[in-house]
C-alpha cells in the first residue's frame, strides 16, 4: 500500500523511470555487471512506461582509483558524484588517475578513452574505468584490493565441519592487528564445538591463524588452525582443520561476511541517511550475500549480486527492487549509484577494520 501512494502521488517519477532505468542500463551493463537476463528484465520495465521528462542529473561511478571532475562545476567525484544540471547545458567530464594508476575508458553515456562530453537531458550514467600501471600500486593482482589486507574488527558467518558433515555459526570479536601479527577471540555454535583466543598473521590478502579451545569448549581438541582469503569485497572463506588429543583430526571450512558503514544520498528527495552493508560476503562462484542496513527506512537482505573485478553490483528487496552497482577502491571504499521505481542516488562506504574502529 505504501508503493501505490507513492506512484498516484507522485506520477511525475513513474514516467521519469523509463529514462533512469535504460540509462543505468547503459551504465552497468557496457561494463558487464548485469547477466543478460537482468539487463533485459530491467529494459522492458522501462519501455512499459509512458514518455516524460526525467531529472537532468549526471551520475558518476568511478572504478578503480582516480577521480571525476566535470565543467560546469558539480561533480568532484567519489567525494560527490551526481549533480543536476539545465537541460540541454554541455558538461564535460575530467578523468584524474590516482598514481600507480591510469585513466582506461568511459562506459554507459560515455564510451572510449577520450574526453566525456554529454548534453543533458534526463539521468546520464557515467563510469570512469581506473587500471593499475605501476608494479608498486598497493594492490592484489586483479581486485583493486590492499597488498596488506586489514581484518574487520568484528566478524560473523558459517563453519561447516566436513568430517561430520555439519554446519553452525562461528563468530570473530575482539581482533586486533599489531603489523602483521593479528590476534582476538573465535567461537563456534552449536553442534560444533570450540572457542577461545587465537593468534596468527595476515600476509597479503591470506589470513592465518590458531585458536586455543578455552577448558570444556571443546574437550576433544588440542588447536584448531584456520586458513582464509580476503575476497573484493573483504570476507573471508577457508579451510580449518582441528587437532584432537586422540592423535585424529577434521576439517572443514568457514565463510565470513565483512562489514561497511557510511552515507546514502537520496537525490530524488534531496535527503542523506546513513547506510551499512553487515556481513557482505562473496562466494567463490562470485554471488554476493548480505543485508542492506540504513537509517531510516529501506533496511532488507541482499537477495542476487556478483562481483566483477573491482566492480560490485546487488540487489535487495525492502518492499520494492533496490538496484546497487559501486566501484570498490585501493582504500577499502566503496561507491556507487543505486536506483528502484521512481527513485534514484548515490552511496559512499568504507569498510569497518580493526584499524579504522579504533
Amino acid at each position: 500500500m505504501k508503493t501505490i501512494t507513492r506512484v498516484l502521488a507522485c506520477p511525475a517519477a513513474l514516467r521519469n523511470l523509463m529514462s533512469v532505468t535504460l540509462a543505468m542500463v547503459a551504465l552497468v551493463g557496457s561494463l558487464a555487471f548485469l547477466t543478460s537476463a537482468q539487463a533485459s528484465a530491467l529494459s522492458v520495465a522501462g519501455s512499459d512506461l509512458a514518455a516524460g521528462t526525467a531529472p537532468s542529473t549526471v551520475a558518476v561511478a568511478v572504478v578503480g582509483s582516480g577521480s571525476v571532475t566535470s565543467s560546469p562545476a558539480g561533480i568532484a567525484c567519489p567525494s560527490k558524484c551526481s549533480a543536476s544540471f539545465v537541460a540541454g547545458t554541455n558538461v564535460v567530464l575530467t578523468p584524474k588517475a590516482s598514481s600507480g594508476w591510469s585513466f582506461d575508458r568511459w562506459g554507459g553515456s560515455c564510451s572510449g578513452d577520450v574526453a566525456c562530453a554529454v548534453k543533458v537531458s534526463g539521468l546520464a550514467g557515467i563510469a570512469a574505468q581506473f587500471v593499475v600501471t605501476s608494479p608498486t600500486a598497493t594492490t592484489s593482482p586483479g581486485s583493486g584490493r590492499p597488498a596488506n589486507f586489514l581484518l574487520d574488527n568484528a566478524y560473523t558467518g558459517t563453519a561447516r565441519n566436513g568430517t561430520a558433515g555439519t554446519s553452525a555459526a562461528v563468530t570473530i570479536t575482539a581482533i586486533t592487528e599489531t603489523g602483521a601479527a593479528i590476534a582476538g577471540t573465535l567461537s563456534f555454535a552449536s553442534p560444533l564445538a570450540g572457542s577461545g583466543p587465537f593468534i596468527g598473521t595476515v600476509a597479503g590478502n591470506t589470513v592465518k591463524f590458531v585458536m586455543k579451545p578455552t577448558a570444556g569448549s571443546c574437550p576433544t581438541c588440542t588447536d584448531i588452525a584456520f586458513t582464509g582469503t580476503a575476497s573484493p569485497l573483504g570476507s573471508i572463506s577457508g579451510t580449518w582443520v582441528a587437532t584432537l588429543k586422540a592423535g585424529q583430526s577434521e576439517d572443514g571450512t568457514w565463510q565470513v561476511g565483512s562489514n561497511w558503514k557510511g552515507t546514502n544520498d537520496d537525490l530524488t528527495n534531496g535527503i542523506t541517511v546513513s547506510m551499512s552493508l553487515v556481513g557482505l560476503s562473496e562466494s567463490p562462484t562470485g554471488a554476493v550475500s548480505g543485508e542492506v542496513v540504513y537509517g531510516g527506512p529501506g533496511s532488507g537482505p541482499i537477495v542476487s549480486g556478483s562481483v566483477h573485478g573491482s566492480v560490485v553490483q546487488f540487489t535487495s528487496t525492502p518492499g520494492y527492487v533496490y538496484v546497487y552497482t559501486a566501484g570498490l577502491s585501493a582504500s577499502d571504499a566503496m561507491v556507487g549509484t543505486w536506483h528502484n521505481p521512481g527513485y534514484h542516488g548515490t552511496f559512499q562506504l568504507h569498510r569497518v577494520t580493526a584499524t579504522s574502529s579504533r
